[in-house]
């Protein structure tokens, strides 16, 4: 059985989760033929493993890269980090942080590529706004690329499934239950393909500061919208750390040329 077979067999008997896959691979506990061949031939999306000569050398480098990625669109997207841009913050926007958001995507450079995490909330503005656009936008999820998670985002989902000229990725196959522990593995790869993160809005106690703290790690730049809300912003406290304080696109968009 070559090595790329057992990969992908393995990343889909244990839901893609990489300590598991990691684990079997070092105590080469293996599936057998039929079994493995039988997982790969129910997939119905594309996949890219660590073995193929067109997976990003740079997410290589990072620490537990993914062994697959199972994916729908054009996968040339995350090739380059240096033209995306995560734009992420909080499930429950103010009106503000809703218009701003779409305001900045909206005019950002054609030729930046929008990262988002397909989450209610900043993640869909920043989709949708993009699609509204004809911008190039990747949703990363944090459950089976065939699971459409969370069901508010139903439609969204279903736009980047038709679509060949934006990306939709996960690490987990077929339809993985959207687990706690997802989420942060998946904020690491929104991190991971951007070059800068962008957050419009955020609370405190917030899974984005998480995907923050990812792109600290990755040498990535992080750029916050400063917020009135005094004493409960995750921006305000994310530039009083270092962050870069951005206004608007113009300001983006420096980065990026």
């Amino acid at each position: 059985m070559s090595q790329r077979k057992i990969l992908v067999a393995l990343a889909i008997h244990y839901g893609g989760e990489w300590d598991k896959i990691y684990k079997a691979l070092i105590e080469k506990k293996y599936l057998p033929d039929d079994v493995a061949d039988a997982y790969i031939s129910s997939l119905k999306c594309n996949f890219i493993t660590i073995l193929d000569i067109d997976y990003p050398e740079y997410l290589k480098e990072q620490r537990c890269p993914p062994f697959v990625l199972f994916y729908y669109g054009d996968i040339s997207l995350i090739n380059d980090p240096k033209k995306c841009l995560g734009v992420i913050g909080t499930r429950e926007p103010t009106e503000i942080g809703i218009n701003q958001t779409s305001k900045i995507v909206s005019q950002l450079n054609k030729d930046i590529i929008v990262v988002s995490g397909l989450a209610k909330g900043i993640d869909a503005i920043a989709h949708l706004t993009s699609f509204k656009t004809n911008r190039r936008t990747i949703a990363v999820l944090g459950c089976g690329i065939e699971n459409t998670y969370p069901v508010d985002n139903e439609e969204l989902y279903s736009k980047f499934r038709k679509s060949k000229f934006n990306l939709i990725i996960s690490e987990y196959p077929g339809m993985a239950n959207p687990e706690m522990f997802h989420f942060p593995a998946r904020n690491r790869l929104i991190a991971a393909f951007s070059s800068s993160i962008l957050v419009t809005e955020a609370k405190l106690q917030s899974g984005t500061l998480i995907t923050a703290s990812f792109a600290v790690h990755y040498d990535r730049k992080v750029l916050c919208l400063p917020s009135n809300d005094y004493g409960n912003s995750g921006c305000n406290a994310l530039i009083r750390e270092g962050a870069i304080l951005v206004e608007n696109a113009e300001q983006v968009n420096e980065f990026y040329e």
